[in-house]
């Protein structure tokens, strides 16, 4: 019998392989893209609570470290360069709509099949 935690660990380490693999074709096809500072400072906005909130459920977790320290060096990163924000960040051409939907809908179908498959484990 396989155990569920290894099942699980070795199910991420495979996903985690495969997008690496998709995202060195991805980035091999189009060059080197600008960076985004626009972007780093949302992320830093958003990862900075939630590393709070992981270290206070649980002071023990290292990833509410990480998660903590890696949102305030983004926020700061992006902060520092906001002279070189895009000016409109909500301009999508149809394709680029059409992307957006099916990642939104393919991420929160992998959501709820987690949550699922978690509360048929427990």
């Amino acid at each position: 019998m396989i155990y569920m935690g290894a099942f699980i660990i070795w199910s991420i380490l495979i996903l985690i392989v495969i997008l690496a693999i998709v995202a060195i074709f991805v980035t091999k096809k189009g060059g080197k893209a600008p960076t985004d500072y626009y972007s780093l400072f949302v992320m830093g906005i958003t990862w900075l609570p939630f590393g709070i909130v992981i270290k206070l459920i649980d002071p023990e977790v290292f990833i509410g470290n990480l998660f903590l320290v890696l949102g305030f060096i983004y926020m700061v990163i992006g902060l520092t360069h906001k002279k070189e924000w895009k000016v409109n960040h909500k301009s999508l051409n149809k394709k680029e709509r059409k992307i957006k939907l099916i990642a939104v809908l393919i991420l929160g179908v992998l959501v709820l099949a987690g949550l699922i498959v978690f509360y048929l484990v427990k």
